[in-house]
């Protein structure tokens, strides 16, 4: 069975992302793998947790003014 790929947004600590990452180490998520982390915070801790887990991670911080639609066009282009 092909596993599932998730694509994971997270903006602070990363707490619940690297307990998703712990997860699927123990195989307690099985036929799941995160293919990507998006954070709208350069800060976030979660970009360090994905950089140790070899994981894609990009920053996609809403530009002044820039309309909802169009900041969720960008992240949707990078899970795609």
């Amino acid at each position: 069975m092909p596993k599932e790929k998730l694509g994971v947004l997270a903006s602070g600590r990363g707490s619940n992302f690297q307990s998703i990452l712990e997860h699927i180490d123990l195989d307690v998520l099985k036929n799941v793998e995160v293919e990507v982390l998006i954070s709208d915070n350069p800060d976030a801790r979660a970009l360090e947790v994905a950089e140790k887990y070899n994981i894609p991670n990009f920053v996609v911080e809403p530009k002044k003014d820039e309309e909802k639609e169009e900041y969720e066009k960008r992240v949707h282009e990078i899970l795609e």
